[in-house]
């Protein structure tokens, strides 16, 4: 399933262009794979809770990749790479904190409460 979703969009990228189909694939290529293994080991309820904090984690996706193709020419490519990684580590703690404290989710948060056991 995922190897079709990825044939489409790449089929597609000649009307798209490059630019709009690398946005499409991006999702299939690396989300597909991680929920296929997650149903298979553990079953549905860790798909789920993935499915539902993809939108807070691509916070942190985008602030890796924007820090990343602004510091790499000035700094270099390892340099570039640790502090990228770090600004993507403090996005995701902002982002955690903020849902954890999100009204109307008591005590746990939405951060603790998507989580599988």
């Amino acid at each position: 399933m995922a190897a079709g979703v990825v044939l489409t969009v790449t089929g597609a990228a000649g009307s798209l262009g490059p630019a709009w189909a690398g946005l499409f694939t991006s999702f299939p290529v690396t989300v597909f794979p991680l929920l296929i293994i997650l149903q298979h080991t553990y079953g549905p309820a860790p798909g789920l809770a993935v499915i539902k904090n993809i939108p807070r984690g691509l916070w942190s996706l985008l602030a890796y990749t924007l820090s990343l193709a602004f510091l790499e020419p000035k700094t270099g490519v390892a340099w570039a790479t640790c502090l990228s990684l770090a600004a993507a580590g403090a996005v995701m703690l902002v982002t955690v904190r903020a849902g954890r404290f999100a009204p109307g989710r008591g005590e746990r948060g939405a951060a603790q409460a998507n989580l599988p056991r």
